[in-house]
């Protein structure tokens, strides 16, 4: 005779078949061909759905919020989102990273995605700030402030500008893009159909020569996309800016001009921490009775 053995099966759980309004949901990748720009057909509502096997239930997870699902039959479940409903996620356009999560009485499974979020408009994505020169700086997401520690109180910032498009391609829907770092009375304008930094418009934007110190910035275009559909371009670019060096908390804002009065303006912002290494700071407070 031989010992019993008892075999114990455990269901596993696992997500599966992701989907942003029935469109595979892809992770953006970089250098940027298109992926992960999504939905590829703009709606005011986004719906998510997927498969999670075996899970008693699903949730997501956006910048620190829980999200029960919408609907969760048979495996397969629904999330909504930009609603306006407060238990529903808000995508913003731009860079967005949910985590999706499945639970049974043993096993959890996570899911994270990174997506580009499509509004149908103009909007930056994938901003990284680094000190002057720095082309490979720290990225700017929506839950992400980073420090940038230095004597300079000028910065490089690279990231991805898109644009809308219309009349089959044939009009750009926003002709600039202006950069400012709140408190700097410094803007500077990239214009799309030129794919370059411009200067000197009616006074509107700064010369060349703007950055602290009387330096000149040294600002280019990196890459350009073109979706195949015509419905958007996505310019790289690289741009030197001044900060506020008497302020600790920075913001950027990129402001994108439309071509004609059909259009309201349409603003991206990041923000990011600075500390002067020539300045004293407080670090430690003791009282003392």
């Amino acid at each position: 005779t031989f010992p019993s053995v008892w075999v114990r099966f455990v269901a596993s759980t696992n997500i599966s078949k992701l989907k942003i309004n029935n469109e595979p949901l892809e992770d953006v990748s970089y250098p940027f061909n298109g992926t992960g720009m999504l939905p590829k057909q703009q709606s005011s509502q986004v719906t998510i759905t997927g498969n999670a096997a075996n899970a008693n239930y699903i949730r997501t997870m956006l910048l620190g919020n829980q999200y029960n699902a919408g609907n969760y039959v048979n495996g397969r479940f629904t999330f909504f989102a930009n609603t306006g409903r407060s238990n529903d996620m808000t995508f913003v356009p731009g860079d967005n990273e949910v985590t999706f999560v499945s639970h049974n009485n043993t096993n959890r499974t996570e899911l994270t995605k990174h997506f580009v979020y499509d509004n149908g408009k103009a909007f930056a994505f994938n901003a990284k700030v680094g000190v002057l020169g720095d082309t490979n700086g720290q990225v700017m997401y929506r839950a992400d402030k980073p420090t940038i520690t230095a004597a300079d109180k000028n910065i490089t910032l690279t990231g991805y500008l898109k644009s809308s498009k219309s009349n089959n391609g044939t009009t750009l829907d926003y002709s600039y893009a202006d950069f400012t770092v709140s408190g700097t009375g410094q803007t500077v304008r990239y214009s799309f159909a030129d794919n370059d930094f411009v200067y000197n418009q009616s006074g509107t934007v700064t010369s060349p020569a703007y950055l602290h110190g009387g330096g000149t910035a040294n600002n280019s275009q990196v890459s350009k996309y073109d979706s195949p559909d015509n419905r958007y371009t996505v310019h790289e670019v690289k741009v030197d800016l001044p900060i506020n060096g008497g302020a600790r908390a920075q913001s950027i804002e990129v402001k994108f001009i439309p071509s004609d009065d059909s259009r309201e303006p349409e603003i991206s912002r990041f923000s990011f921490n600075y500390v002067n290494t020539n300045e004293p700071y407080i670090q430690k407070v003791e009282r003392v009775v």
